[in-house]
């Protein structure tokens, strides 16, 4: 199972602008979501 990481980090931008205040706990999220998806998938 492939994942794009250039679509996490369209998804991180889009939220910065919408967001900044969070964008990084929401990069954390993204983070630990590519994370898992290497160890596990």
């Amino acid at each position: 199972m492939d994942i794009d990481i250039a679509s996490f980090g369209a998804l991180v931008v889009i939220d910065e602008h919408s967001h900044r205040v969070e964008l990084r706990s929401l990069w954390q999220q993204h983070s630990a979501v590519i994370v898992f998806v290497r160890h596990f998938g």
